[in-house]
This record gives structure tokens, C-alpha cells and sequence, in this order.
């Protein structure tokens, strides 16, 4: 985040780790599992690019990092988060859990300072926001630490954003996907230029710190090519992170043809992106997180060829002017099951 800073942010991501279930005091690891691809699907499965990439976008949620409840800004799509759920998560003594996350703070509200207050209050926070915004724009994006000052006066920002990412840990328990320290790696070698198109909040970038250790910048992202949704206002699917990521790309010299999508979400990272001729790679490396959409249900209809036109849920084709025209599903490029083959996918590995 660019106004915090050095000491916020290595406290935050030290939060991070103390509150994570990849390492720390929690100790537990979640689960990571690929799944089932419909076989219609299979053929796509490695399927090589024509050529290199001289550029990669890649999503964060369900893509570099394993996580079942996505970002924030699919969370709020549900009405609540189930405190039982996610009580059986969580392996931390509650008063320390409040000591480490700020619920001990003297500017903490007493409707955040116990671990149910907290899971009920700041999900029905972020929903009423995300209402009220979604009468000017499709599709916006909240700044979650303003939400809650703006919801409990007095909270400060520190405070606010340790009951955030408090909460986070426990609605969204996350590590880091095997292979992708390591792809990343590869892939800068061979002279890809890196790039995030992510929903985000401000402690995404920190996530990847925490679980690479090392912040974007030195991971390889250049910074005029990552976008997340927090800062621009906009969240996937709508168009607008894209948009400016193809203006950010053309003023390198690069076409969206010479540049390639990863993302574990059909309606979020594959379909506008194809139809605007970018190399889509949908990655089911996560049983957890993949959201085939429509894809799935495409390829489950019998004797209906891949590009034939169907009739689409909205979440699919948010923007459609017409809902009741059939449209016509764009494919991706080629589907992965482990971040380690794009080496192979994307043609550095012959």
C-alpha cells in the first residue's frame, strides 16, 4: 500500500504469519486438492500457445494463492460467514487470537472485540457498503478499512486493519500454491514480463510477502502492470482492471494476443479476456477455489459442439445487454493443473 509505512507493513505481514494456517502458531495446513475436469474438457488440459508470452497476468486468489473463500469481494456474495464453520478452523486460544488481531485495542468497538462479533459484523459492513455503491457502478470495489471506520467512529486505521486481516484468517484461510514461487521464477528468466489483474484489498500484497518472502516488485510484478481492485475501485468480472491493463500493455508495445491469462475463475479471469484477444489459461490446480461457470456446464450438454451458442447465468456474462439473446462461449486457451507446467504450456520448455 503505498501510504503505509515500512514498520505498518512488517507488522502486518508479521501479523500474517503469527495468524496464518500455513506457519506460525496455527500450524495446520489447508488442503490442497485439483479437481475434477470434465472430460469434454480434457483436451485442453497443456494445451501449448502458439508461441511465448512476452507478458503474464495472473490473478492472486485461487491462483498464487490456495484459497477457498476467494477474495474479499466473492465473500461478500454470501449473506453471512457461519461463525460455527469457522470456529473448527480455528487453532489459536481465542484471547490470544484477540491480543495479535487488535480486539484488545482500546479503539476497538465493542461489536468487534469477541471472535463472533467480528465474523458477524464486518461481513454485514462490507455487504451494505458494496449495496450502496452498486447503485452508482456494476461491479465496485470497497476500501475495507474505510468501511469499518466509517461504520464505527473512533476506530483507528491500524486497529481496524488487524481486525481485518484477523478476520481474513479465519473466513479465508490461505497458503501459498505449490509451484509458484518457482514458475515465477522461470517465467522472469525467460524474459516475461509479469503482471496481477487481482480483487484485492490492502492486505493481498502482504499475503504474497508473507507466504514468497519477498513483496510483488521483487517477485518479479512489475508495478505498472498490476492492478488491484482496491486501489481502481472496480472488481472482476467487470471490465474495468482489464481495460486498464491492455492500456498498460499497448503503451509497452505489447498486444493482448502476446499476452497470456491465468486465473482460477471462468467469469473473472477468462471470459472478457478472451473475447479481447488475450491467451486465457484457466488454472484447476484447487478443488477448493476453481469456478469453472459456464464452461462446466457447456462441456456437461450433450451434442453441443464447444462454440455453439448457449444461454449464460449472469455472473458469467455480467454485461450483456440483452439476457435473453443466447451468446456464444469463448474457450480458453488451455487449462493447467499445476502452476509448474505454464513452463511447458507457454513454450520455455520444449
Amino acid at each position: 500500500m503505498k501510504n503505509q509505512t515500512e514498520g505498518e507493513r512488517k507488522a502486518l505481514i508479521d501479523l500474517i504469519k503469527a495468524l496464518s494456517p500455513v506457519s506460525g502458531i496455527n500450524g495446520a495446513r489447508p488442503t490442497i486438492k485439483a479437481p475434477d475436469i470434465s472430460p469434454k474438457l480434457e483436451w485442453l488440459i497443456g494445451k501449448r500457445l502458439e508461441a511465448k508470452p512476452r507478458a503474464a497476468l495472473f490473478d492472486i486468489y485461487g491462483t498464487l494463492i490456495s484459497s477457498g473463500a476467494g477474495s474479499l469481494h466473492e465473500q461478500s456474495r454470501r449473506k453471512s460467514i457461519p461463525a460455527s464453520e469457522q470456529a473448527g478452523r480455528r487453532m489459536i486460544p481465542e484471547r490470544e487470537f484477540a491480543t495479535l488481531s487488535g480486539q484488545e485495542n482500546p479503539d476497538c468497538p465493542r461489536e468487534l472485540s469477541s471472535l463472533q462479533g467480528l465474523l458477524r459484523e464486518l461481513p454485514m459492513a462490507v455487504a451494505k457498503a458494496r449495496a450502496f455503491l452498486e447503485v452508482e457502478r456494476s461491479h465496485p470495489e470497497i476500501v475495507i478499512e474505510r468501511v469499518l471506520q466509517a461504520r464505527f467512529p473512533g476506530l483507528g486505521r491500524a486497529t481496524a486493519m488487524r481486525l481485518v486481516i484477523g478476520f481474513e484468517t479465519l473466513a479465508n484461510p490461505c497458503a501459498p500454491m505449490p509451484g509458484a514461487l518457482g514458475t515465477l521464477e522461470k517465467l522472469r528468466a525467460a524474459g516475461i514480463k509479469l503482471g496481477i489483474v487481482s480483487n484485492a484489498q490492502f492486505y493481498t500484497p502482504l499475503y504474497l510477502e508473507a507466504f514468497f518472502g519477498a513483496p510483488p516488485k521483487t517477485l518479479g510484478f512489475e508495478e505498472e502492470l498490476s492492478f488491484f481492485s482496491f486501489e481502481i475501485g472496480h472488481a472482476k468480472p467487470g471490465k474495468k482492471l482489464f481495460e486498464l491493463a491492455i492500456s498498460a500493455l499497448l503503451a509497452l508495445g505489447i498486444g493482448p494476443n502476446d499476452t497470456a491469462v491465468i486465473g482460477n475463475s471462468y467469469p473473472n479471469d477468462i471470459r472478457f479476456p478472451a473475447e479481447r484477444g488475450f491467451r486465457t489459461v484457466l488454472f484447476a490446480g484447487d478443488e477448493l477455489s476453481f469456478r469453472p461457470g459456464a464452461l462446466e456446464a457447456e462441456a456437461s450438454r450433450e451434442g453441443v459442439p464447444p462454440a455453439a451458442p448457449i444461454e449464460l447465468e449472469d455472473e458469467d456474462f455480467p454485461d450483456r445487454a440483452s439476457p435473453s439473446e443466447p451468446c456464444v462461449l469463448p474457450q480458453p486457451t488451455s487449462i493447467i493443473q499445476r502452476l509448474c507446467d505454464l513452463e511447458y504450456v507457454f513454450r520455455i520448455q520444449e
